[in-house]
């Protein structure tokens, strides 16, 4: 698990869903899309596909470090989850 990334979906409204943070505080590094209520197969894999270099970059970055990055469904740009949360779980 110490290498491993996960990339999630979150479907919270606000904020990060309870099994999101579950994963966070066991330590998983993670990316979480948060999607758009209309969306297709082909708009999914393009999001995933134009933030592929960010997710690969901040994952090399941070080789054992654990970490939860989000973006947005049609998005380019990763945000990184405060280490605020990290420090409550």
């Amino acid at each position: 698990m110490e290498e491993s990334i996960f990339l999630s979906i979150d479907e919270a409204k606000r904020g990060l869903s309870e099994s999101t943070l579950k994963h966070l505080e066991y330590g998983y590094r993670m990316f979480v899309m948060k999607p758009a209520k209309d969306q297709d197969f082909f708009e999914f894999a393009m999001t995933v596909l134009r933030v592929w270099p960010f997710i690969i970059e901040k994952s090399e970055k941070a080789k054992k470090d654990r970490f939860c990055y989000t973006f947005r469904y049609a998005g380019r740009k990763l945000s990184k989850v405060s280490p605020k949360l990290h420090s409550k779980l």
